[in-house]
């Protein structure tokens, strides 16, 4: 079992040495385990020494700092060693390199002396890292202000070699510098990993002798979701290399697979939530034990959480720590974190309280990560099983286990000891055989966008209970055989939020497919040829020269023919900026804001502003308070902030982002990027082809004329296209939606959805929850999905798809195909020849208008024809058939049939089973074949049988058919036909096989036939 307890909070003698502390490492000297620490700004440095996780360290010397030139970042610890002797450098402030504190191997902190030659590395080093390479030590050093990276060997006395330099090609904003470096070695390459936050990319290099090599770098513009990243590590298990990305601006932790090559291939990202305590991720230590690696992480929030990987990369919380008044936990800064034995001991700091906090953690004792199909075995230890491919067991045995149900069917049996059990979004079905309520846990994580318990569906069971999660079903089965009520269930299922499993993400990026230029349609059809068109690169901003100061009263201030910087602060203020770059700040205050000509900075500040950004490529920033922005010609960048804010893009290729608060979003002219992020805003795309994004609930979303990505999340939403080609999203409550005019694309995803396709060859998928789906006008393709839905083609020649659920099913104008799929359907075809497929489940169709093909499938159906010739087949089951007027084909299939041919001259068959045939008027033929092997005496009836006009066709039976009139069956062999009287009325008496006895039994009543009505 999981343990995380607190062991004791330590504070030095003077208070300044435990107090704002910005890193922790743990030092082996060779005699003792060294944690030291170093307090911001260069306060000081402590050395504690540390005997196991589960004893409190003990203060063994403090220092304090030295006189360094200035402060660039907050100080890391480095640790050289030179013949022998121990240094820590610090990093982050001028000349900080070059002097190194001696500590002795008992911990004991002595002098500074030289570390690094001046002349040989700049003093500004902010980030540093070392690495062997070929048994020759080396340096990655990375500067102030520079997203370069120098690579350095480390030779005798310290002195160094600079053997390259390199950087990424593209630019970044201005002041961009590396945050963290981490290191790995994969087959004999060694490759560096460097972060920055503010340059918003991780950077990978190649370093070897001959210097460094660009790899490659993920960069803002990535599809995963990572946000300034400012840490990373590297850590090995189950048999890879992994890196991982703590992405400050995204709150969120991305894990990546490193190839051969240094490539990274994105295996998990998980944002920050109510169970979890990385908020901005400010802090991050990684250990490895038994093949396993632990990964603690810390942020703003007040605690520290703890996860493993399992073998396909996927992230697993093991358990959170929140503060408490015994602890100093808030914001935290810095972790270090080090195994003793079977445990591992924990050291974090704090940004705003006294003292450094130690803690043990014990994972119990580690097992296997195995991942397999079929079957998948763990052993007496706490494994880590995976479940793959299209089926799969798996077996914990005893032991702490955790079972993963990823993909296909699959069956979770736990054993004894405190189980997880984690279906996964791309499992189909998962059944649990040994559930202890009492002892194990389930993680519903891994369900993509389910985050709750109003999104699952529980039922009651006789010995558990069922749980409908979007496509994924679990049967969770008591240890017991117990019933589990859906009392017995909270939103603690949901322990941790990943955003990689969602198969059609896309909140940030453009997706690849569809994309809003090109028409979301059936291929072969004539689209639009117009797509979305990124904004223009902003300029770099101007550094403020002689800037004007306001005052606390309110303020009026007049930008000149050039740029002006205006630090406005408290009262409700006028800036009008000048000709060239303006830097405008408003802070508090119901400001005014102009930028006029050229690309402005414009930040609000607190209060309830009026911005107008004017000419050029601005930056609009609305801060705090109920803000009407102005972006203005230009392709802008606009941030809405905190409460409900009304922003116009107006001309350009503009980013809006509304923030917090139910905001009015209004793109203009141009093709422009807005995303609601949260509460019931209104977003209205303009002209141009856009991509609209609302992440709250309640959202209305109008793309306006151009072919648009609109993307919706929370519940209740409202969304129309208008004019082009869009790509619509639904969120995961009830949605309006009007598609409008063009090709376009819609998905409802969860909820109860009404979706109106309009003009154009649409295509709309209803996905999960009872959605109404509406083509109208054009060739439509309508997509039930999971849910009872009611889908209504209208005119054209529409696809439309009930799949899974009892739906309804409306063809209208034209030549449709209608598909009901699982569930008790109801099929119209309406006017025209329709294909109407009822697939499983008892279907109720009517083929109405035109010449239509019914087919029942599996299941007891209801069929009718309607008023032309039609071909109706019943398929397995006990179905009801009527063809109604015209000359229909009526094929009962398996089951026991009623089959009526209304009006015209109708073929019927009966089909394998006891039939009950009627032809109506006309001049009908009823067709009979043998009945398959094992089935036993076939026993049908014609009730309306009209010698002379009506035909039995006995065909199929045998070309050889021998009629015997009423004699007796012969028994030689041969296939003979008679008629018989019995005390029903007269029957067709059939012997297939010969033996004298009938095999098939054809009622007639009352009336008799002759050789002319056989067919044979």
């Amino acid at each position: 079992m999981v343990v995380f307890v607190h062991v004791a909070t330590h504070v030095a003698r003077k208070a300044k040495f435990s107090t704002n502390i910005t890193d922790l490492r743990l030092v082996d000297t060779g005699e003792a385990i060294l944690l030291l620490s170093t307090a911001n700004k260069g306060a000081g440095l402590s050395a504690y020494n540390v005997s196991s996780a589960a004893e409190a360290a003990q203060l063994v010397d403090v220092n304090p700092p030295a006189s360094y030139g200035m402060y660039y970042a907050a100080p890391k610890l480095f640790e050289l060693d030179r013949d022998g002797q121990r240094q820590i450098g610090l990093t982050g402030q001028q000349g900080s390199v070059h002097q190194g504190l001696d500590v002795s191997a008992d911990g004991k902190l002595g002098k500074f002396s030289p570390m690094l030659p001046a002349k040989q590395i700049p003093g500004d080093v902010v980030a540093l890292e070392t690495l062997d390479l070929g048994g020759v030590p080396h340096l990655l050093a990375g500067q102030d202000g520079r997203l370069s990276l120098t690579l350095y060997r480390l030779g005798a006395d310290r002195q160094l070699h600079d053997i390259g330099t390199a950087a990424p090609a593209s630019k970044a904003a201005v002041d961009s510098e590396y945050t963290d470096i981490a290191v790995a070695q994969i087959a004999g390459k060694s490759f560096a990993f460097a972060a920055s936050a503010q340059g918003n990319r991780i950077v990978t290099y190649r370093a070897g002798a001959a210097g460094l090599d660009l790899v490659g770098e993920i960069g803002g513009d990535n599809e995963i979701g990572l946000s300034a990243p400012r840490l990373v590590e590297t850590l090995r298990s189950g048999g890879a290399t992994y890196l991982v990305a703590g992405g400050g601006g995204s709150n969120s932790i991305t894990v990546f697979r490193v190839d051969g090559k240094g490539g990274l291939t994105p295996t998990d990202h998980v944002v920050d939530s109510l169970g979890t305590r990385f908020q901005s991720v400010t802090a991050m230590a990684v250990v490895e034990m038994a093949g396993r690696a632990f990964l603690f992480l810390g942020g703003a929030d007040d605690g520290i959480s703890v996860m493993t990987l399992d073998r396909e990369g996927r992230l697993i919380l093991l358990d959170t720590i929140i503060d408490t008044a015994e602890m100093a936990l808030a914001d935290v800064t810095a972790l270090a974190a080090r195994p003793f034995g079977a445990g591992v001991a924990v050291f974090a700091a704090s940004g705003t309280e006294t003292g450094i906090t130690q803690l043990r953690f014990s994972p119990g004792e580690i097992g296997v990560s195995r991942a397999a199909s079929g079957r998948v075995e763990g052993t007496g230890k706490g494994d880590i099983l995976i479940g793959t491919g299209s089926s799969s067991v798996v077996t914990g045995g005893a032991g702490d286990d955790v079972l993963i149900a990823r993909k296909g069917r699959v069956d979770l049996k736990g054993g004894p000891g405190a189980d997880t059990f984690v279906p996964g979004y791309g499992a189909e079905m998962v059944t649990i055989h040994d559930f202890n309520p009492t002892e194990d846990s389930l993680d519903l994580s891994e369900l993509a966008f389910v985050r709750s318990l109003a999104q699952l569906r529980i039922v009651p069971t006789a010995r558990g209970a069922m749980l409908k999660a979007g496509p994924a079903i679990v049967d969770l089965r008591t240890s017991g055989g117990t019933t589990m009520m859906a009392s017995d269930f909270d939103d603690s299922m949901f322990r941790l939020a990943h955003y990689l499993n969602d198969i059609d993400y896309s909140r940030f990026v453009t997706p690849i497919t569809p994309d809003p230029g090109t028409s979301a349609t059936r291929p072969g059809r004539e689209t639009s040829s117009g797509g979305y068109e990124g904004p223009a690169p902003l300029p770099p901003l101007t550094r403020p020269v002689k800037p004007m100061i306001g005052t606390r009263g309110d303020d009026r201030f007049t930008g000149g023919p050039s740029g002006v910087t205006v630090f406005a602060y408290a009262g409700h203020d006028l800036a009008l900026g000048g000709a060239g770059q303006d830097n405008l700040m408003g802070f508090d205050g119901n400001d005014t804001l102009f930028g006029a000509g050229h690309s402005d900075f414009i930040d609000g500040g607190a209060g309830n502003d009026s911005i107008d950004g004017g000419d050029g490529h601005d930056r609009l920033y609305g801060g705090e308070g109920y803000d009407v922005i102005f972006g203005g010609p230009g392709d802008d960048r606009i941030w809405g902030g905190a409460q409900a804010d009304t922003i116009y893009g107006q001309g350009g290729n503009d980013v809006i982002f509304g923030g917090a608060g139910g905001d009015v979003l209004r793109g203009g002219p141009g093709h422009d990027r807005i995303l609601g992020i949260d509460g019931p805003d209104t977003i209205d795309g303009g002209p141009g082809h856009d991509i609209l994004i609302g992440g709250g609930n309640n959202t209305k979303i109008v793309g306006g004329p151009g072919n648009d990505l609109i993307r919706a999340f929370g519940i209740g939403n409202v969304i129309h296209g208008m004019e082009g080609s869009d790509s619509v999203y639904g969120g995961m409550g009830a949605d309006f939606i009007l598609l409008g005019g063009g090709n376009d694309i819609a998905f409802g995803r969860g909820g109860d959805d009404f979706i109106n396709g309009d003009k154009g060859d649409d295509k709309i998928l209803g996905n999960n929850g009872n959605d109404h789906l509406v083509g109208h006008d054009g060739d439509d393709s309508l997509f039930g999905g999971n849910g009872d839905d009611l889908l209504w083609g209208v005119k054209g020649d529409d696809l439309v798809s009930g799949q899974a659920g009892n739906d309804s099913l409306r063809g209208g104008d034209g030549r449709d195909t209608l598909i009901g799929g699982p569930g008790n359907d109801k099929l119209l075809g309406g006017a025209d020849g329709d294909d109407l497929r009822g697939e499983s489940g008892d279907d109720l169709i009517y083929g109405q208008g035109g010449h239509d093909t019914l087919t029942g499938g599996s299941g007891n159906d209801s069929l009718h024809g309607g008023s032309d010739d039609d071909h109706v087949s019943g398929g397995d089951g006990d179905d009801l058939i009527s063809g109604g007027q015209g000359d229909d084909s009526l094929d009962g299939g398996e089951g026991d049939d009623t089959i009526s041919g209304g009006g015209g001259d109708d073929r019927i068959a009966g089909g394998g089973g006891d039939d009950h045939l009627s032809g109506g008027s006309g001049a009908d033929v009823f067709v009979f074949a043998p009945a398959k092997a094992g089935s036993g005496i076939e026993r049908d009836r014609i009730t309306d049988f009209d010698p002379g006009q009506d035909l039995i066709d006995l065909s199929a039976m045998s070309p050889d058919l021998v009629w015997m009139e009423m004699a007796a069956f012969t028994a030689t062999g041969r296939v003979e036909a008679r008629l018989a009287v019995a005390p029903s009325g007269n029957q067709l008496m059939i012997d297939l096989s010969g033996n004298g006895r009938a095999d098939h039994l054809i009622e007639l009543g009352g009336v008799g036939i002759a050789p002319f009505d056989l067919l044979f």
